[in-house]
């Protein structure tokens, strides 16, 4: 008879082998990488359940997702040159949305697609990243700096890669001085902004089926993005997004002051100066927070008026509302592709619009977290009167611009 101890042996090595053999098939599993789309989450949550998911490797960019029902671009056909799409967003205006809405946009188009949020389409998960797999670039991305929080910024190197690009699509004069310049601004920052893809033209995502980039959040990366397509031998459309300011600042003040997370890459200095910030947000009512920070909501948008004051010419303009996309999804939608028009056939738009539906409909029930309420004009109940009229009197003329008075 089998002693307690040789019993309890064999049960813990029977254990091991049952855990053995999962893990084996969980590898099996593992032998063809797929690329899956973000899930629209605020960036912790984003991290912390997006590791579990299998993201497409470097050269594995044509890898299928399942969800989407073929390979990158696979089904996507163009009419005429290929689209340079910017999307403009500001914070806390469905921006996170956009992060996986992109993805899978441009997973249908097989577009190269410039992002912040690129880093979880990379296994491992890798926060130097600032372009899809689809790109072909390798190396670091992402330039870090002392004082970008822990973030990084992008807009460096996508502007030298869309420089390339535009170079590769035979821009004349224009193309030709653009790569000179996107190799000396790779050169003078050296591994920092990514190496340089001279493996051919042709290989390339963004000079076969296009390039996307975005969402862009801030001012002076709109700026860039603007200036990197104006003169490009792309077919370029900017989508102008926007939300009424009055609910974009009461949405900030809960998502800067108890949701949003320090950068995955910040140091301990930066994560206390976060943990600094955030405290001090929560010590502002919601009427005082709105009030300190109108003017800086105001310096995200100077870039929209900017471009509709002066279009560049061949530039197509779609003005993109939060309040019709999270009410209307797909009615707002067929807008968007319907903007395209030049670009994509019926059967294509028609293809993405199905497949973007069935995706992302759902994207706007609140969450209690970082989408605690996405109702048009929560600021009514959010805001004292006499808030709402100061702030009119004050910043009346650019939300007026918007078309919110």
């Amino acid at each position: 008879m089998p002693t307690t101890a040789s019993r309890r042996l064999l049960l813990g090595s029977i254990g091991i082998v049952l855990v053995c053999a999962q893990l084996y098939r969980a590898l099996r599993s593992c032998s063809a990488w797929r690329a899956v789309a973000p899930i629209p989450c605020a960036r912790d949550a984003c991290e912390r359940s997006i590791l579990t998911r299998m993201h497409a490797p470097e050269g594995a960019a044509k890898a299928s997702d399942p969800r989407l029902g073929a390979g990158w671009g696979s089904n996507a056909t163009l009419i005429g040159p290929p689209p340079a799409l910017l999307l403009l967003a500001p914070h806390k205006t469905g921006s996170t949305f956009f992060a996986a809405f992109l993805h899978d946009l441009s997973a249908l188009g097989g577009l190269c697609w410039y992002t912040e949020n690129a880093a979880f389409m990379w296994w491992p998960v890798d926060h130097t990243k600032c372009a899809s797999p689809s790109c072909g670039h390798g190396g670091s991305h992402r330039r870090f700096g002392t004082g970008d929080r822990g973030w990084g910024e992008c807009t460096t190197f996508t502007t030298a890669r869309l420089r390339e690009l535009a170079a590769c699509l035979g821009d004349g004069a224009a193309g030709a001085a653009g790569a000179a310049g996107a190799a000396g601004a790779a050169g003078a920052a050296g591994a920092a902004v990514g190496s340089v893809d001279d493996s051919g033209c042709s290989r390339r995502a963004g000079t076969r089926n296009g390039v996307l980039w975005g969402p862009l959040r801030l001012p002076d990366a709109m700026r860039a993005a603007i200036g990197a397509v104006r003169a490009a031998a792309w077919r370029p459309y900017i989508v102008l997004h926007q939300r009424h300011p009055l609910d974009t600042l009461v949405s900030a003040h809960r998502s800067f002051g108890w949701t949003h997370p320090a950068a995955p890459r910040a140091s301990t200095a930066q994560r206390k100066a976060h943990e600094a910030r955030q405290s001090a947000v929560r010590n502002l009512t919601a009427d005082e927070y709105v009030v300190q920070h109108a003017d800086e909501l105001q310096r995200k948008y100077e870039p929209y008026f900017e471009l509709l004051r002066s279009p560049p010419p061949g530039v197509r303009i779609f003005r993109s509302r939060y309040e019709e996309m999270v009410t209307f999804f797909p009615r707002w939608l067929e807008a968007l592709l319907g903007a395209l028009a030049d670009t994509y056939p019926a059967r294509t738009r028609e293809m993405m619009r199905a497949q973007l539906v069935a995706r992302h409909s759902g994207a706007f029930a609140p969450d209690g977290k970082h989408k605690h309420s996405v109702l048009p004009g929560r600021f009514v109940g959010a805001l004292r009167p006499d808030t709402i009229d100061a702030v009119l009197r004050r910043h009346g003329r650019w939300i007026a611009e918007l078309g919110y008075i």
